[in-house]
Protein backbone atom coordinates (compact mmCIF):
# COMPACT_ATOMS: atom_id res chain seq x y z
CA UNK A 1 0.00 0.00 0.00
CA UNK A 2 1.41 3.50 -1.22
CA UNK A 3 0.84 6.26 1.24
CA UNK A 4 1.08 9.97 1.06
CA UNK A 5 3.34 11.07 3.93
CA UNK A 6 3.87 13.84 4.87
CA UNK A 7 5.95 14.07 7.94
CA UNK A 8 7.51 16.71 10.25
CA UNK A 9 14.54 21.17 17.75
CA UNK A 10 18.21 22.70 20.26
CA UNK A 11 20.91 25.22 20.84
CA UNK A 12 20.88 28.73 21.75
CA UNK A 13 24.35 31.38 21.94
CA UNK A 14 24.23 30.23 25.42
CA UNK A 15 21.56 28.09 27.80
CA UNK A 16 18.28 29.06 27.66
CA UNK A 17 14.97 27.32 28.39
CA UNK A 18 11.46 25.87 26.21
CA UNK A 19 8.31 25.59 27.50
CA UNK A 20 5.01 26.38 26.24
CA UNK A 21 2.94 24.45 29.13
CA UNK A 22 3.53 22.15 32.06
CA UNK A 23 4.19 19.34 30.01
CA UNK A 24 6.26 20.76 27.67
CA UNK A 25 9.75 19.26 28.15
CA UNK A 26 12.88 21.60 29.28
CA UNK A 27 16.23 21.11 28.01
CA UNK A 28 19.37 23.04 28.71
CA UNK A 29 20.52 24.09 24.87
CA UNK A 30 24.74 23.52 24.40
CA UNK A 31 26.49 25.02 22.62
CA UNK A 32 27.76 28.21 20.10
CA UNK A 33 26.68 28.85 17.02
CA UNK A 34 29.70 28.48 14.31
CA UNK A 35 30.68 31.66 12.21
CA UNK A 36 33.12 31.79 9.37
CA UNK A 37 33.14 29.91 5.84
CA UNK A 38 31.58 25.99 5.36
CA UNK A 39 31.57 23.99 2.97
CA UNK A 40 30.83 24.52 -0.83
CA UNK A 41 31.80 24.93 -4.48
CA UNK A 42 34.12 22.09 -4.18
CA UNK A 43 36.16 23.70 -1.56
CA UNK A 44 37.25 21.27 0.60
CA UNK A 45 37.83 23.27 3.66
CA UNK A 46 35.64 23.10 6.76
CA UNK A 47 37.16 25.43 9.64
CA UNK A 48 35.38 25.61 12.64
CA UNK A 49 35.14 28.80 15.17
CA UNK A 50 38.61 28.57 16.00
CA UNK A 51 39.50 28.21 12.36
CA UNK A 52 41.20 24.77 12.54
CA UNK A 53 39.90 22.22 9.87
CA UNK A 54 37.81 19.58 10.38
CA UNK A 55 36.83 16.38 9.63
CA UNK A 56 33.20 15.26 9.94
CA UNK A 57 33.19 11.56 10.09
CA UNK A 58 30.83 9.70 7.69
CA UNK A 59 30.14 6.26 6.57
CA UNK A 60 28.30 5.96 2.99
CA UNK A 61 26.96 9.82 3.14
CA UNK A 62 29.25 12.47 0.89
CA UNK A 63 29.29 15.80 2.09
CA UNK A 64 28.11 18.08 -1.06
CA UNK A 65 27.40 21.32 0.36
CA UNK A 66 27.70 23.22 4.26
CA UNK A 67 26.80 26.73 4.59
CA UNK A 68 26.94 28.21 8.41
CA UNK A 69 24.01 30.39 9.70
CA UNK A 70 26.30 33.48 9.28
CA UNK A 71 26.36 32.72 5.68
CA UNK A 72 23.04 32.03 5.60
CA UNK A 73 21.05 34.80 7.63
CA UNK A 74 24.68 37.21 8.09
CA UNK A 75 25.12 36.23 11.30
CA UNK A 76 26.15 33.63 13.96
CA UNK A 77 22.71 32.14 15.23
CA UNK A 78 21.54 28.89 16.19
CA UNK A 79 19.41 27.01 13.41
CA UNK A 80 17.15 24.37 14.41
CA UNK A 81 14.32 23.05 12.09
CA UNK A 82 14.37 21.92 8.12
CA UNK A 83 11.76 21.51 5.33
CA UNK A 84 12.48 21.19 1.59
CA UNK A 85 10.92 22.25 -1.19
CA UNK A 86 10.10 21.77 -5.16
CA UNK A 87 9.20 24.69 -7.15
CA UNK A 88 6.72 24.34 -10.05
CA UNK A 89 9.46 24.15 -12.25
CA UNK A 90 11.33 21.58 -10.64
CA UNK A 91 13.75 23.51 -8.73
CA UNK A 92 14.70 22.07 -5.26
CA UNK A 93 15.18 24.65 -2.08
CA UNK A 94 16.18 24.11 1.75
CA UNK A 95 13.97 26.10 4.05
CA UNK A 96 15.80 26.38 7.22
CA UNK A 97 14.76 27.86 10.56
CA UNK A 98 16.85 29.57 12.81
CA UNK A 99 16.64 31.27 16.36
CA UNK A 100 15.59 34.84 14.76
CA UNK A 101 13.64 33.63 11.23
CA UNK A 102 13.93 31.18 8.04
CA UNK A 103 16.53 31.25 5.31
CA UNK A 104 15.85 29.80 1.94
CA UNK A 105 18.58 28.23 0.47
CA UNK A 106 18.42 26.94 -3.32
CA UNK A 107 19.82 23.22 -3.75
CA UNK A 108 19.08 22.59 -7.49
CA UNK A 109 22.67 22.21 -7.40
CA UNK A 110 23.94 20.63 -4.56
CA UNK A 111 27.40 21.15 -4.45
CA UNK A 112 26.81 25.39 -4.89
CA UNK A 113 24.05 25.98 -2.99
CA UNK A 114 22.25 29.91 -2.91
CA UNK A 115 21.09 31.87 -0.26
CA UNK A 116 17.86 33.16 -1.77
CA UNK A 117 17.05 35.04 0.92
CA UNK A 118 16.07 35.65 4.56
CA UNK A 119 12.91 36.35 6.57
CA UNK A 120 13.00 37.56 10.16
CA UNK A 121 10.25 36.34 12.28
CA UNK A 122 9.44 36.70 16.32
CA UNK A 123 12.60 35.62 18.32
CA UNK A 124 12.62 32.01 19.39
CA UNK A 125 14.61 29.00 19.00
CA UNK A 126 11.85 26.43 18.80
CA UNK A 127 10.76 27.37 14.55
CA UNK A 128 8.70 24.66 12.21
CA UNK A 129 8.54 24.90 8.57
CA UNK A 130 6.12 23.10 6.62
CA UNK A 131 4.75 24.26 3.12
CA UNK A 132 1.50 23.39 1.23
CA UNK A 133 1.02 24.73 -2.77
CA UNK A 134 3.59 27.45 -2.77
CA UNK A 135 3.32 28.71 0.27
CA UNK A 136 5.64 27.74 3.73
CA UNK A 137 3.78 28.30 7.20
CA UNK A 138 6.44 29.03 9.96
CA UNK A 139 5.40 28.39 14.01
CA UNK A 140 7.06 29.54 16.65
CA UNK A 141 7.02 29.67 20.66
CA UNK A 142 7.24 33.38 21.19
CA UNK A 143 4.36 35.24 19.33
CA UNK A 144 2.40 36.87 16.37
CA UNK A 145 0.78 33.47 15.36
CA UNK A 146 1.81 31.02 12.53
CA UNK A 147 4.28 33.17 9.55
CA UNK A 148 3.11 33.18 6.27
CA UNK A 149 5.98 32.85 3.36
CA UNK A 150 5.24 33.29 -0.10
CA UNK A 151 7.66 30.88 -2.16
CA UNK A 152 6.47 31.74 -5.27
CA UNK A 153 9.24 34.44 -6.49
CA UNK A 154 11.42 31.31 -5.38
CA UNK A 155 13.02 30.33 -8.86
CA UNK A 156 13.29 34.30 -9.84
CA UNK A 157 15.34 34.96 -6.74
CA UNK A 158 12.61 36.26 -3.57
CA UNK A 159 10.67 35.46 -0.99
CA UNK A 160 8.05 37.26 0.69
CA UNK A 161 6.28 37.76 3.94
CA UNK A 162 2.87 37.25 3.68
CA UNK A 163 1.18 37.48 6.90
CA UNK A 164 0.36 35.82 9.22
CA UNK A 165 -2.49 33.37 11.37
CA UNK A 166 -4.16 34.36 14.35
CA UNK A 167 -7.31 33.43 14.49
CA UNK A 168 -8.75 32.51 17.99
CA UNK A 169 -6.25 34.24 19.76
CA UNK A 170 -3.88 32.13 18.43
CA UNK A 171 0.00 33.13 19.19
CA UNK A 172 2.20 30.58 19.34
CA UNK A 173 2.84 26.99 18.73
CA UNK A 174 6.01 24.70 19.07
CA UNK A 175 5.24 22.60 15.59
CA UNK A 176 2.82 22.11 12.96
CA UNK A 177 2.42 19.33 10.17
CA UNK A 178 0.50 19.41 6.82
CA UNK A 179 -1.20 16.34 5.31
CA UNK A 180 -0.87 17.24 1.66
CA UNK A 181 -4.06 15.23 0.18
CA UNK A 182 -6.43 16.94 2.65
CA UNK A 183 -4.83 20.27 2.58
CA UNK A 184 -5.47 20.28 6.23
CA UNK A 185 -2.40 21.68 8.62
CA UNK A 186 -1.93 20.57 12.43
CA UNK A 187 -0.61 22.61 15.01
CA UNK A 188 0.98 21.26 18.40
CA UNK A 189 2.07 22.58 21.50
CA UNK A 190 0.11 25.62 20.86
CA UNK A 191 -1.31 28.43 23.16
CA UNK A 192 -5.18 27.31 22.04
CA UNK A 193 -6.66 23.85 23.49
CA UNK A 194 -4.19 23.46 26.43
CA UNK A 195 -1.71 22.74 23.40
CA UNK A 196 -3.62 19.20 21.91
CA UNK A 197 -4.11 19.35 18.42
CA UNK A 198 -4.84 22.36 17.05
CA UNK A 199 -6.31 21.81 13.20
CA UNK A 200 -5.65 24.76 10.62
CA UNK A 201 -7.48 24.72 7.24
CA UNK A 202 -5.07 25.46 4.33
CA UNK A 203 -7.66 25.32 1.27
CA UNK A 204 -6.17 28.37 0.60
CA UNK A 205 -3.04 28.50 1.78
CA UNK A 206 -2.48 32.27 1.53
CA UNK A 207 -5.25 32.56 3.94
CA UNK A 208 -5.39 29.75 6.73
CA UNK A 209 -8.30 29.21 8.68
CA UNK A 210 -8.41 27.86 12.13
CA UNK A 211 -11.86 26.63 12.59
CA UNK A 212 -13.39 26.59 16.27
CA UNK A 213 -14.26 23.87 18.21
CA UNK A 214 -11.49 21.90 15.21
CA UNK A 215 -9.15 20.84 18.45
CA UNK A 216 -8.06 17.69 20.36
CA UNK A 217 -7.10 18.95 24.10
CA UNK A 218 -6.93 15.58 26.18
CA UNK A 219 -3.03 15.73 26.02
CA UNK A 220 -0.53 18.18 25.23
CA UNK A 221 1.10 17.09 21.88
CA UNK A 222 4.54 17.57 21.05
CA UNK A 223 4.75 16.94 17.31
CA UNK A 224 2.50 14.96 15.21
CA UNK A 225 2.41 13.34 11.86
CA UNK A 226 -0.39 13.36 9.56
CA UNK A 227 -1.53 10.98 6.57
CA UNK A 228 -4.14 10.29 4.67
CA UNK A 229 -4.66 6.08 3.87
CA UNK A 230 -5.43 5.49 0.33
CA UNK A 231 -6.11 1.49 0.63
CA UNK A 232 -6.68 -1.04 2.98
CA UNK A 233 -9.01 -1.05 6.34
CA UNK A 234 -8.83 2.58 7.08
CA UNK A 235 -8.86 3.75 2.97
CA UNK A 236 -10.33 7.21 2.57
CA UNK A 237 -9.47 8.23 6.77
CA UNK A 238 -7.30 10.99 7.44
CA UNK A 239 -5.00 10.01 10.70
CA UNK A 240 -2.49 11.59 13.40
CA UNK A 241 0.06 10.03 15.04
CA UNK A 242 -0.03 12.73 17.84
CA UNK A 243 3.64 12.58 20.09
CA UNK A 244 2.05 13.28 23.46
CA UNK A 245 5.40 13.91 25.53
CA UNK A 246 5.03 12.06 28.69
CA UNK A 247 1.81 10.40 28.14
CA UNK A 248 2.83 8.15 25.21
CA UNK A 249 1.65 8.35 21.32
CA UNK A 250 -2.07 9.20 20.70
CA UNK A 251 -3.77 7.71 17.30
CA UNK A 252 -6.65 10.68 15.98
CA UNK A 253 -8.72 9.83 13.38
CA UNK A 254 -9.34 13.46 12.44
CA UNK A 255 -11.38 13.25 9.23
CA UNK A 256 -13.92 14.69 10.95
CA UNK A 257 -12.40 18.09 12.38
CA UNK A 258 -15.56 18.69 14.73
CA UNK A 259 -15.90 15.15 16.10
CA UNK A 260 -11.83 14.27 16.51
CA UNK A 261 -11.50 10.85 18.23
CA UNK A 262 -8.71 8.54 19.52
CA UNK A 263 -8.61 5.30 18.41
CA UNK A 264 -5.59 4.15 19.88
CA UNK A 265 -2.88 5.27 22.69
CA UNK A 266 0.04 3.41 23.50
CA UNK A 267 3.29 3.57 26.52
CA UNK A 268 5.62 2.36 25.13
CA UNK A 269 8.42 0.72 27.39
CA UNK A 270 11.52 3.60 28.53
CA UNK A 271 8.83 5.80 27.59
CA UNK A 272 10.99 9.28 28.88
CA UNK A 273 9.41 12.37 26.93
CA UNK A 274 7.61 10.50 23.72
CA UNK A 275 8.80 13.60 21.01
CA UNK A 276 8.44 12.68 17.04
CA UNK A 277 8.36 9.70 14.68
CA UNK A 278 7.91 8.45 11.26
CA UNK A 279 6.15 5.98 9.24
CA UNK A 280 6.98 3.68 6.76
CA UNK A 281 5.66 4.02 3.55
CA UNK A 282 3.73 0.71 4.01
CA UNK A 283 1.96 2.34 6.82
CA UNK A 284 1.75 -0.28 9.28
CA UNK A 285 5.10 0.38 11.15
CA UNK A 286 6.05 3.81 12.70
CA UNK A 287 9.22 4.58 14.08
CA UNK A 288 9.28 6.74 17.40
CA UNK A 289 11.83 9.50 18.56
CA UNK A 290 12.36 10.01 22.57
CA UNK A 291 14.06 12.77 24.06
CA UNK A 292 13.41 11.65 27.34
CA UNK A 293 14.44 8.32 27.76
CA UNK A 294 18.60 8.92 27.36
CA UNK A 295 18.71 11.78 29.27
CA UNK A 296 17.10 9.98 32.38
CA UNK A 297 19.41 7.06 31.78
CA UNK A 298 16.08 4.45 30.82
CA UNK A 299 17.90 3.20 28.02
CA UNK A 300 21.61 2.71 27.03
CA UNK A 301 22.42 5.20 23.87
CA UNK A 302 20.18 6.81 21.14
CA UNK A 303 17.00 4.59 21.00
CA UNK A 304 14.17 4.54 18.22
CA UNK A 305 11.00 2.63 18.89
CA UNK A 306 9.78 0.35 16.54
CA UNK A 307 6.02 -0.07 16.96
CA UNK A 308 3.37 -2.15 14.98
CA UNK A 309 0.30 0.59 14.47
CA UNK A 310 -1.46 -2.18 11.39
CA UNK A 311 -4.26 -1.86 14.07
CA UNK A 312 -4.57 1.83 14.82
CA UNK A 313 -7.25 0.98 17.92
CA UNK A 314 -4.26 -1.37 19.24
CA UNK A 315 -0.76 -0.36 18.38
CA UNK A 316 2.22 -2.68 19.89
CA UNK A 317 5.44 -2.39 21.10
CA UNK A 318 8.03 -4.22 18.84
CA UNK A 319 11.46 -3.54 20.01
CA UNK A 320 14.02 -0.56 20.64
CA UNK A 321 16.60 -0.18 18.28
CA UNK A 322 20.16 1.57 19.12
CA UNK A 323 22.45 3.39 16.93
CA UNK A 324 24.63 2.84 19.38
CA UNK A 325 25.76 6.81 20.17
CA UNK A 326 24.77 7.65 23.50
CA UNK A 327 23.46 11.03 21.70
CA UNK A 328 19.95 11.80 21.98
CA UNK A 329 17.64 10.95 19.11
CA UNK A 330 15.43 13.75 17.78
CA UNK A 331 13.85 14.23 14.18
CA UNK A 332 13.42 11.16 11.58
CA UNK A 333 11.78 10.85 8.01
CA UNK A 334 11.14 7.54 5.88
CA UNK A 335 12.22 7.62 2.68
CA UNK A 336 12.13 4.35 0.70
CA UNK A 337 13.85 1.32 2.40
CA UNK A 338 15.78 3.87 4.31
CA UNK A 339 15.13 5.47 7.81
CA UNK A 340 16.96 8.99 8.32
CA UNK A 341 17.48 9.97 11.69
CA UNK A 342 19.17 13.19 13.65
CA UNK A 343 20.45 12.04 16.75
CA UNK A 344 22.01 15.67 17.60
CA UNK A 345 25.38 15.09 18.73
CA UNK A 346 25.64 12.23 16.55
CA UNK A 347 24.80 14.16 13.54
CA UNK A 348 22.43 12.23 10.89
CA UNK A 349 22.13 8.33 11.16
CA UNK A 350 20.87 6.15 8.02
CA UNK A 351 18.94 2.82 8.97
CA UNK A 352 18.37 0.15 6.47
CA UNK A 353 14.02 -0.58 6.85
CA UNK A 354 13.77 -3.03 3.99
CA UNK A 355 12.48 -5.51 7.12
CA UNK A 356 10.58 -3.16 8.76
CA UNK A 357 10.43 -4.10 11.84
CA UNK A 358 14.13 -4.83 11.90
CA UNK A 359 16.17 -1.20 11.25
CA UNK A 360 19.88 -1.82 10.39
CA UNK A 361 21.91 0.86 10.59
CA UNK A 362 24.19 0.83 7.33
CA UNK A 363 25.25 4.89 6.91
CA UNK A 364 25.85 7.94 9.31
CA UNK A 365 27.93 11.30 9.40
CA UNK A 366 28.71 13.57 11.99
CA UNK A 367 28.19 16.58 12.51
CA UNK A 368 29.00 17.37 15.66
CA UNK A 369 32.10 15.58 15.42
CA UNK A 370 33.62 17.22 19.16
CA UNK A 371 31.56 14.30 20.99
CA UNK A 372 28.55 12.09 20.77
CA UNK A 373 27.69 13.88 24.38
CA UNK A 374 23.93 13.30 25.71
CA UNK A 375 23.16 16.99 24.93
CA UNK A 376 21.16 19.04 23.18
CA UNK A 377 23.19 20.16 20.71
CA UNK A 378 24.47 19.18 16.93
CA UNK A 379 22.09 17.53 14.27
CA UNK A 380 18.19 18.98 14.45
CA UNK A 381 16.21 17.73 11.75
CA UNK A 382 16.44 15.86 8.52
CA UNK A 383 14.63 16.10 5.35
CA UNK A 384 15.03 12.97 2.65
CA UNK A 385 12.30 13.62 0.65
CA UNK A 386 13.36 15.62 -2.58
CA UNK A 387 13.31 13.90 -5.89
CA UNK A 388 17.07 14.09 -6.53
CA UNK A 389 17.06 12.18 -3.76
CA UNK A 390 19.44 15.10 -1.89
CA UNK A 391 19.18 15.17 1.71
CA UNK A 392 19.22 17.94 4.09
CA UNK A 393 20.57 18.07 7.42
CA UNK A 394 20.33 21.32 9.97
CA UNK A 395 22.55 21.41 12.77
CA UNK A 396 21.85 23.88 15.73
CA UNK A 397 25.51 25.07 15.70
CA UNK A 398 26.01 24.92 12.60
CA UNK A 399 23.29 25.49 10.07
CA UNK A 400 22.85 23.72 6.92
CA UNK A 401 24.48 20.29 5.78
CA UNK A 402 23.56 19.16 1.81
CA UNK A 403 24.23 15.62 1.62
CA UNK A 404 24.03 12.51 -0.21
CA UNK A 405 23.77 8.68 0.03
CA UNK A 406 26.41 6.72 -1.45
Amino acid sequence: MLLRILVTFTALVALATLGASASHEAHELTGEPVGGTGYADGIPVAPDAAGMALEFPARKVQLLSWLTSEELTGRAQATNDIWGYVSPAGREYALVGHERGTSVVEVTDPLRPVVVGYVRGPRSFPRDIKTHGEFAHVSNEKGRGVQILDLRGLDEGRVRRRGWVRDLGLRTAHNLTVDPVSGWAYLSGSNLSGGGLVAMDLADPRRPVVPVDATWPEHYVHDMLAVTYDAGPYAGREIVFAFSGFDGIDILDVTDKQDIVRLGHLVYPGLGYCHSGALHENGRVLYVNDEGDETRELVEGATTYVVDVTRLEAPRFVRAVTSGSPAIDHNSMVRGQRLLAAQYTAGLRVFRIKQPKRPRQVAWFDTHPEDDETIFGGAWGVHAALPSGTILVSDIQRGLFVLALE
